[in-house]
């Protein structure tokens, strides 16, 4: 620019003082590139999927018993997946599962729309989490009769109450019989004619259980109301009469 001056009247020529005047803007190249990095660094940071939490509950069960599976997730994770179940809903946050293996391991996976593109930036997974499961053995709770020892004719009441079997026999003196999964509690009325061993077997894919007794049987007792013997004293050769009332 160029600046020209008028100076006082002793002063017959004009001044002019030339010089320049450069202008900076506020927000330069540099600063337009690292705003877009930390625009797109945010945005990574808001819209990839998160594992917030992820819980397996209990962690022992017994065989056939279920186990609870609990998560959180981002906001913007658009699917979930978990190792050993399949896909889920990513919102519902709870499912239960019946596992059948004796350790089973659950990892949870989530995805959104960008997970295509990334994979390895828009992919979480979870710490994998097992569950061990104890076999449920068969269990006789009860397995007996009224009465041990009876006389021939008598009746007698066999009762049991089994848990956790998928087969069921009872066995007399050597006579197996299948009895129904839905008879595990139940009882029957027999009369046994001779001493008798009764077996109860209850089995299933963990082991077997088995109890057994015996009911002893005597001859009925006779009760002689009567017994006579006339004469007394007799000669040799002569009879008597024997009479008698049982």
């Amino acid at each position: 620019y160029t600046v020209t001056t008028a100076l006082a009247e002793q002063s017959k020529f004009p001044r002019s003082v030339v010089g320049q005047i450069k202008i900076k803007p506020l927000i330069g190249l540099f600063h337009i590139i690292l705003f877009i990095l930390t625009l797109i660094v945010t945005t990574i940071i808001i819209i990839r999927p998160r594992v917030t939490s992820f819980e397996v509950t209990p962690e022992i069960i017994g065989a056939g018993d279920s186990v609870s599976l609990d998560w959180h997730v981002s906001p913007f994770v658009g699917s979930v997946f978990i190792e050993g179940i399949g896909s889920v809903d990513a919102k519902t946050g709870h499912i239960k599962d019946s596992p059948t293996e004796s350790v089973k391991t659950y990892t949870l996976e989530a995805k959104n729309f960008l997970s295509q593109v990334a994979p390895s930036i828009f992919t979480a997974k979870s710490e994998s989490l097992s569950v061990v499961i104890l076999p449920k053995y068969p269990e006789i709770i009860d397995f007996g009769v009224n009465k041990a020892e009876i006389l021939e004719g008598e009746e007698i009441t066999l009762h049991w109450a089994v848990e956790n079997a998928e087969k069921m026999e009872l066995v007399t003196n050597g006579v197996r019989e299948s009895i129904p999964l839905e008879e595990a509690v139940g009882q029957r009325l027999l009369t046994p004619r001779e001493n008798t061993i009764y077996k109860f077997a209850a089995l299933n894919p963990s082991g077997v259980s088995i109890k057994s007794f015996i009911v002893r049987v005597s001859a009925p007792l006779v009760d002689v109301l009567e017994f006579n013997v006339d004469p007394k004293e007799i000669t040799a050769g002569d009879t008597v009469t024997i009479t008698w009332n049982v």
